[in-house]
């Protein structure tokens, strides 16, 4: 609540070029944003709209275009959808064992957005740090459940495997697969993920692990990780409303010169990120580099690579924080919405004014 809210709604114009119309979006009865088009083509429009919720509940987010008074059909010239909007901050744990520069960076950017409350795990820190009143560090990873599954969204880095404890592990598998939770995984050149070989983070890992691959400590430089065409569609990477547009914007983002080498994607994952050099193709496709899949209730990701910060500028648009904030926000929304109280989300559909015939 009292966020504002994103919403882009597509418009089609069938038979209107030269015409003007005018888009409302209402929340519930009340209208909260406005916009005047002018149909110099007959193409589709991206119309980005946006609001700022005040009251918390649950509500029909709805856009039209008046109808036209020579429109045979006058019936489709709207669309809804149920939202909830809620007054709760989203949770997240971030377990690190180091202060390597993603850390660094990530956690600036989870604690400078205030939609978030997190708290943070240095296994390698001074105990001190998490002494001080307001501290965002804790002393440890949670030692029970109860206390780990008062998070939305955890996120484990570069860290031992041997770190946790068998019970810990199960927890956090079951976070994820019985309570609807999220896990983000962060790949490093010792740990993470190949000492979790035959632990329950393999299973819900969406990546299938190569123990074959050269340590990753001496691994060459990767080459610039590229979008999936397939995962374009995936809101978590919009850098701009258009899909085109944000295409532009991804084929000029820094390369990244490091990954973790895994063997492919597991067969219900969504690849977002893949590595274009053939030589690390399988007979399934290009080297995944972030995916995504459902495990049981929850979500999973993992970020194959620790040099996603070198993202952090790209000229007006700071690609590092657009993507973290959208990245943590999607993740932990499912959880936030079904365990505790819904929280508003970005939202897009299509309207559609026909041409009278």
């Amino acid at each position: 609540m009292k966020d504002e809210l994103k919403v882009t709604v597509r418009v089609r114009g069938q038979g209107m070029k030269g015409q003007p119309a005018r888009l409302i979006l209402k929340l519930g009865e009340n209208q909260v944003e406005a916009k005047d088009l002018d149909f110099t083509v007959d193409e589709e429009q991206i119309v980005p709209l946006s609001f700022t919720p005040l009251t918390a509940g649950e509500f029909e987010l709805s856009a039209s275009i008046a109808p036209r008074e020579d429109e045979t059909v006058k019936d489709n010239n709207s669309v809804s959808q149920r939202i909830k909007v809620i007054d709760s901050k989203i949770k997240v744990l971030y377990v690190e064992q180091a202060p390597r520069w993603e850390f660094r960076y990530l956690q600036a950017v989870l604690l400078r957005d205030r939609r978030m409350e997190t708290k943070c795990v240095l296994l390698e820190g001074a105990p001190s740090i998490a002494a001080g009143e307001g501290s965002p560090y804790l002393a440890k990873f949670p030692a029970t459940k109860e206390e780990l599954f008062k998070y939305d969204l955890v996120i484990v880095g570069e860290v031992d495997s041997k770190t946790f404890t068998p019970p810990q592990l199960d927890a956090l598998n079951e976070f994820v697969s019985k309570f609807g939770g999220a896990a983000l995984f962060i790949a490093g050149r010792k740990w993470m993920p190949r000492a979790y070989k035959d632990t329950p983070v393999e299973k819900m890992l969406p990546v299938e692990l190569d123990m074959t691959a050269e340590p990753p400590q001496t691994a060459r430089a990767a080459d610039h990780a590229r979008i999936d065409a397939g995962s374009r569609t995936n809101p978590m990477l919009h850098l701009a409303p258009k899909d085109d547009e944000s295409a532009e914007e991804w084929k000029r983002i820094p390369p990244i010169y490091w990954e973790s080498r895994v063997a492919r994607a597991k067969p219900a994952a969504q690849v977002l990120l893949v590595d274009p050099d053939p030589a690390k193709a399988s007979r399934f496709g290009k080297m995944p580099v972030v995916a995504m899949q459902q495990y049981g209730l929850g979500q999973v990701l993992y970020v194959g690579t620790d040099n996603t910060w070198r993202w952090r500028r790209n000229g007006k648009l700071d690609i590092y924080a657009t993507l973290w904030g959208q990245v943590t926000q999607r993740m932990a929304l499912a959880h936030l919405l079904a365990g505790r109280s819904g929280r508003s989300s970005p939202w897009t559909n299509r309207i559609t004014t026909p041409a009278t015939r």
